[in-house]
């Protein structure tokens, strides 16, 4: 006989079925149940007869504390005997309703569906519904799933009030005919009043009983406040991400004012996660730009702000001329310089105060026409401008208040939009026209039509401005384009974005074709960055990221942004962005589009890894954290950098070392933090770090085959491996590395000349080492794959001997861990559990603190330093957080990651934060403080959200604005 959990599952549409659901669950649960017995029905197959509440789920009052939704649910339904819908237009139309009826009838009968219609027409027609009628029932899920018509009751002109409708469908989860518990019912129902009146004889008698029953109140609400609180800030959170794209200054509201309701694993996850969400500036200007050194933001429109980019404060304010500002650009390092394009003329701004800009110059062109683009020379001495006139001119401002006109050159098109732009560090000045959009009043293929030259992109020779500089390739017909800054050309043209070399006089050669998305689509708007960042915006509202770092550029994200007000468009054409840009570190990336009745929206992209959306930092290569959080080491093909990470938002790189080979596999870093050791190979290095964090080379070890594993039998002529896949510090002078044949080597740090001992493990190879706290003894934890879970003591290395199997012998491990002391050590298996012991007895025995298991398996696991929080990575990309208790663990994280991760993915706690190497070769960082980052989001939040705003998501719950 099964047991059941529930007795029924209520499905229904929050949107407007709530109240109902609410009456339903209230009235079935106690119909034809005497109002003196609380006790449920029992878990069984068989309810019994109508004497003991049912137990009904309904997802707002059961999934109080559930770390994840759909699992919760799932597990509700497969738990539960009868399912009860309650059917409208709005349920048919709810994708969670919908998902809970395809679970049923897959996995139940469809006689265990029972029908309560509240709104809409069900009309049941020949051996199935009439779709032509029916429209409260979802037609996907339920079409030919009936062999006759199941039971429903109207609902419709009851609702709340339910009445002794309910009999309909407690009867058949009761088992009972509806006559015989309608009767009870009623019965029920006279001996309540009779009781009724007996009770008032005594209510004298029951003023203590009173006040408990108070105190018992009091703490039921406290309950269900909690209860509710759960629920709706897990609610935000799905919500903000519903509408990062179109509102992230309220999407980070949203994630803020979970906060305040209640931490739950999803708002913390969500938190840690939230720089993916971009920052919000309403402005009202035309272009923006990033000073060098990182440290001002400028808008412009008609009015010049300045803008501290951390915090988005606004420094300083000037008014302009108030004509059409096309373009905002800062000098050359250190950015001091900053000339604005406003109207005819440009305007040179001293910015060295940031908080009190100062006019410098102004150059007039004359003839008043609109000035199009301002490129500085590389060595900020010099200003090249293109007008709508048709014309290309170049200023000297080696003094700013006084710039020198050198001559000008006529452009072969007088209507379009021209793009100037200098190579680094060269003297070839590029121009091409760009698109115009609609609101110019100037047709595309004007922008873009092609000059007398092979292809519309120019260049010229600054020191010779009347020169044009032949083309020895072909570009085609340039949308757009734009200079790295280590020289090299990207270039957007007819259905295709191609990177180019450029040789020293200018010229461009070798085109790279740039991947997107859909080559349909044109790329009309390009920005460049510093280690080979580009981005795109396409015709369709898509915007492109790339790595073009490398020799093959890389698509790394594709992102979608919606304008705050785009009716001023006609129906069906993507809005234009006025400008886009990256910060000079390429950290940031910002778009500003038009805002139509409303200001222009900037938004700021977090890219600091497009793969990995969210990181607060990154740094290159594979992390290995040091025991105090405070330093890290990451290795990357062959190059080791150490970190000082007592910051671990901002990394700062203290040393680097490049080995003899082309791929380190694995590192370790000393409990004192001042060794490390790495192996690649057969081939083992350790390395002394200074007080100021240099490293030096100690000693190199080569591998040798201690378990006379070599040659293989029958296959004597084949090289036979000993490859390194483990190592880690036993203490401060001893290091451990496990190998391909099964064996662990012991090498001391004053020992440079070969191994101390080797240890032939008993089964499979190591995959995993992890030193345990043992007094005075030195016990090793030896994790692989063969079902290798073994603890050894290599007090002495020569006479190592096996002191236990650890339980999971018959699992594959994925990966393992320890703390800082070793008094606690967690490992997960590929078949999803994971478990996590305390070291107990100086070493001589392991206490069990919990087991957990997830939806699929885990390939990854990290222990902070002192042993409190558990790190879990599993092959559904979601990362789980745990709070260690003595015989229990706590879900405190949950936080979904990119698709970058891969199953060589690794974790570590690193200070107050989380570090993620995925499979990009990068390590990402997200902090783990959730105060900390809800104030992070609330800068660059945009307008506050509204009390209509907050009734839409919070309906009933007092408002207040999340970032005040």
């Amino acid at each position: 006989m099964q047991s059941w959990a529930y007795h029924a599952f209520i499905s229904y549409s929050h949107a407007r079925e709530l109240s109902v659901a609410e009456a339903l669950q209230r009235d079935l649960r106690r119909f034809a149940v005497p109002w003196y017995r609380h006790r449920l029905a029992p878990f069984t197959d068989s309810p019994g007869p109508p004497h003991r509440p049912l137990r009904i789920f309904r997802d707002t009052t059961n999934l109080s504390a559930a770390p994840g939704l759909w699992p919760t649910i799932e597990a509700a339904l497969a738990s539960a005997r009868w399912f009860v819908l309650i059917a409208s237009p709005e349920s048919a139309a709810s994708p969670w309703v919908r998902k809970e009826i395809e679970w049923w009838l897959a996995n139940r009968s469809p006689d265990r569906m029972l029908i309560a219609v509240t709104a809409g027409q069900v009309v049941w027609g020949d051996g199935d519904f009439d779709w032509s009628v029916t429209d409260a029932l979802p037609r996907g899920p339920v079409e030919g799933k009936f062999a006759h018509e199941p039971r429903w009751i109207d609902l419709r002109s009851l609702q709340e009030d339910l009445g002794d409708a309910v009999a309909d469908l407690a009867a058949p989860i009761r088992g009972l005919d509806k006559d015989t518990i309608t009767g009870d019912h009623l019965r029920q129902r006279r001996r309540a009043r009779w009781t009724l009146r007996g009770a008032v004889a005594v209510l004298s008698a029951a003023v203590l009983a009173t006040t408990a029953a108070a105190v018992i109140a009091t703490r039921q609400r406290a309950i269900a406040e909690d209860q509710r609180n759960t629920a709706v800030a897990n609610q935000l959170v799905n919500e903000s991400r519903s509408v990062q794209d179109s509102q992230p200054g309220l999407a980070r509201q949203l994630l803020a004012a979970a906060y305040r309701l209640k931490s739950t694993p999803q708002v913390t996850g969500a938190l840690a996660a939230g720089a993916a969400i971009p920052q919000e500036l309403r402005v009202a200007a035309d272009r923006f730009a990033f000073r060098a050194d990182g440290q001002v933001l400028a808008t412009a429109g008609r009015t010049l702000r300045l803008y501290d980019p951390a915090t988005l404060a606004l420094l300083a304010e000037r008014p302009l001329d108030g004509k059409s500002v096309n373009a905002v650009v800062f000098g050359p390092a250190p950015g001091h310089l900053l000339a604005v394009a406003d109207g005819a003329d440009v305007l040179l701004w001293d910015v060295r105060d940031s908080g009190n800009p100062v006019a410098a110059g102004r150059m007039v062109t004359g003839g008043g026409e609109v000035v199009l683009g301002v490129a500085f020379a590389p060595d900020g001495k010099r200003i090249t401008i293109t007008s709508r006139g048709g014309e290309l001119q170049n200023w000297d401002i080696s003094d700013p208040s006084l710039p020198v006109p050198q001559g000008g050159l006529p452009l072969p098109l007088r209507l379009a939009r021209y793009r100037a732009e200098y190579q680094p560090g060269g003297h070839v000045i590029a121009v091409a026209p760009a698109q115009l959009y609609n609101a110019e009043k100037v047709p595309d293929h004007v922008a873009v039509i092609a000059s007398p030259n092979p292809t519309p992109l120019l260049l010229f020779d600054a020191r010779d401005p009347g020169r044009v500089l032949p083309l020895r390739a072909a570009t085609g017909k340039v949308y757009t384009f734009a200079y790295l800054p280590d020289g090299r050309l990207v270039t957007s043209g007819e259905g295709t974005v191609q990177l180019w070399k450029v040789a020293s006089d200018g010229t461009p050669s070798a085109p790279v074709t740039m991947p997107v998305a859909d080559p349909g689509v044109a790329v009309r708007n390009l920005a460049t960055g510093p280690g080979g960042r580009v981005a795109g915006i396409a015709e369709d509202g898509a915007v492109y990221l790339w790595d073009a770092a490398g020799s093959a550029p890389v698509l790394t994200a594709q992102l979608r942004f919606t304008p705050a007000n785009s009716k001023w468009l006609p129906a069906g054409q993507a809005t234009p962005p006025l400008d886009l840009g990256f910060s000079s570190d390429g950290n940031r990336f910002g778009l500003l589009t038009p805002g139509g009745d409303a200001p222009d929206t900037l938004r700021i992209y977090n890219v600091r890894d497009t793969r990995q959306p969210g990181a607060r930092a990154v740094v290159p290569g594979r992390a290995v954290v040091g025991p105090d959080g405070t330093r890290a080491a990451t290795f990357e093909k062959g190059t080791i950098r150490l970190w000082d990470t007592t910051d671990p938002l901002a990394p700062r790189e203290l040393a680097t070392v490049t080995t003899t080979v082309k791929v380190i596999d694995g590192m370790a870093v000393a409990p004192d933090g001042r060794a490390l050791a790495a192996y690649a190979d057969q081939e083992v290095w350790a390395f002394a770090v200074d007080g100021a964090g240099g490293l030096r080379e100690t000693a190199r070890w080569h591998l040798v085959d201690g378990t006379g594993s070599c040659p293989l039998p029958g296959y004597e002529s084949l090289p036979c491996g000993i490859d390194a896949s483990a190592i880690t510090f036993l203490d401060a002078g001893t290091v451990a590395v496990g190998d391909l044949t099964g064996q662990v080597s012991i090498f001391a740090l004053n020992r440079p000349d070969g191994a101390l001992a080797t240890v032939p493990v008993t089964a499979g190879w190591p995959a995993d080492l992890l030193p345990l706290a043992a007094g005075d003894k030195r016990l090793l934890v030896v994790v692989g794959r063969g079902g290798l879970n073994e603890v050894w003591d290599v007090t002495d290395p020569t006479r190592a001997v096996k002191r236990a199997d650890l339980p999971g012998r018959d699992k594959t491990a994925g990966d393992a861990a320890a703390d800082r002391d070793g008094r606690t050590i967690a490992l997960v298996y590929r078949d999803g559990t994971a478990t996590v012991w305390r070291v107990t007895a100086d070493g001589t025995a392991l206490h069990h603190v919990a087991d957990r298991t997830d939806t699929g398996d885990l390939t990854a696991v990290a222990l902070d330093p002192a042993g409190d929080r558990v790190a879990f990575l599993g092959r559904d990309r979601t990362i789980s957080v745990f709070g260690i208790g003595d015989d229990s663990v706590t879900s405190q994280l949950l936080m979904p990651v990119g698709a970058a991760v891969d199953v060589n993915a690794s974790l570590n706690f690193v200070g107050g934060a989380l570090s993620l190497t995925t499979g990009s070769g990068a390590t990402a960082v997200f902090p783990l403080d959730p105060a900390a980052n809800a104030r992070a989001l609330c800068v660059g939040a945009g307008p506050p959200m509204t009390e209509s705003q907050w009734e839409r998501v919070a309906p009933g719950l007092p408002f207040r604005s999340p970032c005040t």
